[in-house]
């Protein structure tokens, strides 16, 4: 069996499936899902006269989401490419669906089709057996609505196999154009919607 997993198009229009579930269905609202913010490092002070003991704040070190992709053409564009990664990264290692399901807004239906068809997969202990998908080219809309950003994205030829080995679907090689809205919440960009694009990028 043969499959084009996101780009699999639709027999009726031709409209991929990555972009399928968001085209009728969106109404141009935006809502914030929820989110959480990273929790302020805490440190404890003593007044015994042993010496001190040191350590190393893990939030001090790492970058919020926000904070790495910031609300900026630029920040956007670099948040798609990451949710590529992060998609990537779940077709081989179906633990990251965690991670992929963290970066979209609730509503996103394709969204949730990606990250069901991986989650398909591991009902069936299977996962994908290399890079599944990259992104060739990004380009924002404006600089003053950073929240659009259209997207080339090629998706990989590759199978999908069991922890055995066994090939349960092939993926074949196609690339689709999309323009992803994207929503800034407290906790940085959310994919909110995914649609098809014909135009040039």
């Amino acid at each position: 069996m043969t499959v084009t997993s996101f780009v699999r198009a639709t027999a009726a229009a031709g409209i991929a499936l990555l972009v399928a579930g968001c085209t009728g269905s969106a109404d141009g609202s935006e809502t914030s899902a929820a989110s959480s913010t990273p929790a302020p490092a805490t440190t404890s002070s003593s007044t015994s006269s042993a010496p001190p003991t040191t350590t190393t704040s893990t939030s001090a070190t790492t970058q919020s989401m926000a904070e790495k992709y910031p609300e900026t053409p630029a920040g956007a564009e670099a948040f798609v490419r990451a949710y590529w990664s992060t998609y990537d990264e779940a077709c081989q290692k179906p633990s990251k669906v965690p991670d992929l399901k963290s970066l979209a807004q609730p509503e996103c239906a394709s969204c949730k089709r990606l990250s069901d068809e991986i989650e398909g997969w591991v009902k069936k202990g299977a996962h994908q057996s290399g890079p599944s998908a990259r992104v060739l080219k990004l380009k924002s809309e404006s600089e003053t609505d950073p929240g659009v950003v259209f997207a080339l994205v090629d998706q990989l030829p590759g199978n999908v196999v069991t922890a055995d080995g066994k090939v349960i679907d092939k993926i074949s090689a196609q690339q689709v154009k999309m323009a992803m809205t994207l929503t800034w919440t407290d906790s940085g960009w959310k994919v909110a919607r995914i649609q098809p694009y014909e135009g040039e990028l």
